[in-house]
């Protein structure tokens, strides 16, 4: 873990803002201002995950934080990403897959939700299992950056 930059991974919170659905997507200024009030007032690293042709995209996200989080994208396979989420504290995450691989196993998960429709819904959506916290609003871009961060600091 050292190598991508990790010192202390009980240290580190994920964040996961990346969907295949851009409906799925909370606001991404939502998400550097999030990773810098964990800096900020909870004292944590933030590593963003996502896939390799996120990295990019992610690049553009750690540029409008005042507090570099680390850029994960494309360095952990599906296969890895287990074992990142073992050592890990929590994610906070888009209604996406890493959430269900993240809980599987027993990482806490923050995950944000936005719609009423069952295609976006957490009803059948949520992270299986206990510890978790789901934030769910009408409008995805409802959900506040104190409400995540809260939900995450009751996690950690």
């Amino acid at each position: 873990m050292h190598g991508y930059g990790i010192k202390d991974p009980g240290r580190l919170i994920l964040l996961h803002p990346h969907s295949s659905n851009p409906v799925k997507i909370w606001p991404r200024e939502r998400f550097a201002a999030l990773s810098d009030k964990i800096c900020e007032e909870a004292g944590f690293t933030v590593g963003v995950i996502g896939g390799e042709g996120e990295a990019a995209l992610t690049d553009d996200l750690i540029m409008a934080m005042r507090h570099k989080a680390l850029n994960l994208c494309g360095r952990f396979s599906l296969r890895q990403l287990p074992a990142l989420f073992k050592k890990a504290r929590l994610l906070v995450s888009n209604d996406s897959g890493p959430n269900h691989v993240a809980a599987a196993v027993g990482m806490p998960v923050v995950a944000l939700f936005g719609g009423r429709d069952t295609g976006t819904a957490p009803g059948r959506w949520a992270p299986y299992g206990n510890g978790h916290r789901v934030i769910w609003k009408d409008r995805l871009d409802s959900i506040t950056v104190d409400e995540a961060f809260e939900a995450a600091i009751v996690l950690r």
